[in-house]
């Protein structure tokens, strides 16, 4: 049986996210993507087209990754997650949820 020590204290900024974002690199690229959000990446191109997902950054060449903190915000409510770069009307009628 393992004892837990209640002294340890989290810091109130603490992140209950799971260890998979927890610990990544100022940019993600697609794989880990794809691996961290459960989605294909057919579907994540359809929902950056809708807003609905955030946007990846060109890093040079034809590299591109997305960054933490976007990511980050998705994963934290991929419901309500809206791009602030969408322009209106342009995913109307999509059955992408």
């Amino acid at each position: 049986m393992v004892k837990r020590d209640s002294s340890i204290k989290l810091p109130e900024d603490h992140d209950p996210l799971s260890p998979a974002i927890a610990e990544l690199p100022a940019y993600v690229r697609m794989n880990a993507v794809l691996r961290i959000t459960g989605l294909s990446r057919a579907t994540i191109y359809r929902r950056i087209a809708c807003g609905l997902f955030p946007a990846p950054v060109h890093l040079g060449g034809r590299a591109c990754g997305w960054r933490t903190t976007s990511l980050r915000a998705w994963v934290e409510n991929p419901e309500k997650y809206r791009s602030t770069q969408l322009k209106t009307g342009e995913c109307a009628g999509s059955n992408d949820a």
